[in-house]
């Protein structure tokens, strides 16, 4: 096993670590995932909505297109909106680990989801899908971060070639 120093730092959603951070209390758990994550990785476990001061459990989020571009706020009303305090939070995750070379993510997520859907301001969901304003702000901070989703990392092909792509994205930091 290589010391602490030496080994590659990816960001992982926290639920996937099996902690019970999510909106309904409970955690999303992915035992292949944390078994691959065993070695050559140092886990920084996030869990965005947590970070930014929501609870848990705590009301859902959805991600809104409106007139300040995709927003992400509570879901079927207005007020909770989370938008600014996440993009701060990835800019500080970002600053604060500069050596970060990939993140896995929690699929759907409206904070950390690559293919996330969009609602209309008045709860309709729109047919285009877009990344969670967590998982938006960190790439804009770190282009080309390899990000992978839980669903992916069963199909060895596609693990293989995330783990490839840290590699490579560490290699050239």
């Amino acid at each position: 096993m290589k010391s602490v120093s030496h080994r590659i730092p990816i960001v992982v959603s926290a639920c996937l670590l099996g902690w019970k951070v999510r909106y309904d209390g409970k955690d999303k758990r992915h035992d292949r995932a944390l078994a691959l994550l065993q070695g050559e990785w140092l886990v920084v476990p996030v869990c965005p909505e947590v970070a930014v001061g929501l609870g848990v459990p705590r009301q859902p989020l959805e991600l809104v297109s409106g007139a300040k571009g995709v927003r992400i706020q509570g879901a079927g009303k207005k007020g909770v909106d989370v938008t600014e305090a996440l993009n701060h939070y990835a800019r500080q995750i970002a600053e604060r680990e500069p050596a970060i070379a990939g993140m896995i993510s929690k699929s759907r997520s409206p904070s950390c989801g690559l293919a996330v859907s969009l609602h209309d301001p008045q709860g309709g969901i729109l047919p285009e899908k877009v990344q969670g304003r967590f998982v938006h702000s960190l790439l804009e901070c770190l282009p080309g971060l390899p990000v992978i989703e839980e669903t992916d990392i069963d199909e060895d092909r596609k693990w293989q070639a995330f783990i490839d792509a840290v590699r490579e994205y560490a290699r050239h930091r």
